[in-house]
């Protein structure tokens, strides 16, 4: 027997036509859908890595790596639209400074994680970031002065309360 000969096994062999026909039909509808699936991901590859630009190009091995997690993930289940969108926030999030974007394939393990919030920028003036200085202690002769002022309130509302009664 050859080497490369195929053993034909009793299913095989005991197959109609019929069915082995369809069988070939299946295949190649499964192939179209696979291509059509391949095709789809691919430009779906290509949206996301011209999106995703960093400061430095990426290895040739860091692209395999790259492509090859982004198409498990979407064989996975993963929507290639929300994958995008994602990575669209996430290099907004860092527009002023894309050395601070994490390489793709990095960002493709979390990639459901929302970027970080922008921190809000503080003003050179203390006043202006909410910071008044010490709080004023009380002097004696202040506090002297607001418990005369409340006496005196206190008299004249018992005196007009005595005056009307």
């Amino acid at each position: 027997m050859a080497a490369g000969a195929k053993v034909a096994t009793s299913e095989q062999a005991e197959a109609p036509d019929w069915l082995t026909a369809k069988r070939a039909d299946e295949e190649k509808i499964e192939e179209k859908i696979n291509t059509k699936i391949g095709a789809k991901i691919d430009a779906a590859w290509r949206e996301l890595s011209a999106i995703w630009q960093r400061p430095w190009p990426q290895t040739p091995q860091e692209v395999r790596v790259t492509h090859h997690l982004f198409v498990k993930l979407v064989r996975e289940g993963a929507d290639t639209e929300a994958i995008i969108a994602s990575a669209r926030a996430w290099v907004e999030a860092f527009a002023e400074k894309p050395d601070m974007l994490k390489p793709l394939w990095k960002w493709l393990h979390g990639w459901e994680i929302p970027p970080p919030a922008k921190k809000k920028r503080q003003s050179a003036s203390p006043a202006a970031n909410g910071y008044r200085g010490k709080p004023q202690r009380m002097t004696r002769a202040r506090a002297s002065a607001n418990y005369l002022v409340q006496l005196r309130a206190e008299r004249a509302a018992r005196e007009g309360d005595l005056s009307h009664g």
